[in-house]
């Protein structure tokens, strides 16, 4: 699916600096899909759009959509597609927006409508190209439902333009959910190729740090955007071999795309963090895989650190360099996973593992 026709084109031209595409891609959502849906129409202003994908969906999220759509907001669109993945739910979504900004959803999170309004404002005078939020880690049935994250090092209520501090400060605090961020759709929109690599389990991580290569400038509104709800369908809460691959890969990933030219020692210093610990949160992850095997950390291995680093030394070194104990801890694994080609610590850990379960 690809961008709209020339008319969509010149209807977008029409659209307010302040209009917001929400695209919420959906897949097993049949018990939340409604309340999001209200949290969305409820930031709603004329001039905004609702583009819905669901990905194929083998519960009643789809009827329950159109329910939705019928009785609260005709207007909406509603793609269902054959099972694809979020990546294709998402590029098929991108690919019908025609406003101002993005906002990227998932179908069992919340929008807090009272930051999207203290936002247009900053949309209006500012027109920055992406504007960033705090959120809320959601727990409906807890006694404490609400936990914020806003461990964001950018500087709050102010239009940053300095694009390499964008991207450090972006891979430092391992801020790459999509759904934080209004993105302006002429940076989503650059390239010809789909922003989503259909070949990933994984949207977010090998993609936001490309999205901010792209930005000029950014405004952090130290507000949370929305109630994060982590199901057991997220893919949070997943452990295949595919998504512990794909993690520790995207650094890489992201890297063939971005291709920088210049490359300060600070930027380089903060991409080889990121690297290894998208690489050590990938092993963490596959160590509760029931796929989990020396093949996969040898596939992993080579696909992340020993694609980059033919000699690791170096990465090591920045690692250690850090004050931080776990960047420590990484560069133990990343020498033993050089040392010991055959991966004699990692299937130990795999027995250790199997034993536990037992």
């Amino acid at each position: 699916m690809q961008a709209t026709d020339q008319s969509g084109n010149s209807e977008a031209a029409t659209r307010a600096a302040d209009s917001i595409s929400f695209l919420v891609a959906t897949y097993r959502m049949a018990p939340y899909i409604t309340g999001m849906l209200d949290s969305i129409r409820s930031a709603m202003q004329p001039g905004d759009e609702l583009i819905i994908v669901d990905d194929g969906s083998p519960d009643d999220t789809i009827s329950r959509c159109k329910d939705w759509l019928e009785r609260s907001l005709p207007t909406a669109r509603l793609i269902a597609q054959t099972n694809q993945g979020v990546c294709a739910s998402r590029n098929n979504a991108l690919g019908l927006a025609n406003c101002s900004y993005v906002l990227f959803l998932d179908g069992d999170d919340e929008v807090v409508a009272s930051t999207i309004q203290d936002a247009r404002e900053v949309l209006t005078q500012l027109q920055p190209d992406i504007v960033e939020f705090d959120f809320d880690y959601w727990h409906p049935d807890s006694p404490t439902p609400l936990t914020r994250s806003n461990s964001k090092s950018h500087r709050p209520r102010e239009l940053l333009d300095d694009k390499e501090e964008l991207l450090c400060a972006t891979l430092a605090d391992r801020a790459w959910a999509l759904w934080g961020r209004l993105i302006s759709r002429s940076v989503l929109t650059q390239s010809n190729a789909p922003l989503f690599d259909q070949a990933l389990v994984i949207d977010d991580v090998p993609t936001t740090p490309y999205i901010v290569s792209c930005a000029n400038s950014l405004y952090y509104l130290p507000e949370p955007i929305i109630k994060y709800r982590s199901t057991p369908h997220s893919l949070s809460k997943q452990r295949s071999a595919k998504l512990c691959l794909d993690i520790a890969a995207s650094p890489a990933e992201a890297l063939r795309r971005m291709s920088p030219t210049q490359c300060s020692p600070r930027l380089q210093r903060t991409v080889h963090l990121w690297i290894a610990r998208m690489f050590y949160e990938g092993v963490r992850l596959a160590l509760y895989s029931p796929e989990c095997n020396a093949a996969l950390f040898r596939t992993m291995y080579q696909r992340s650190i020993g694609e980059l680093f033919p000699n690791p030394s170096e990465l090591i070194r920045s690692l250690q360099a850090t004050d931080i104990q776990l960047d420590r801890k990484i560069a133990r694994e990343i020498r033993r996973f050089a040392q010991f080609p055959r991966m004699q610590s990692q299937l130990r850990a795999i027995s250790a593992r199997v034993k536990r379960a037992r």
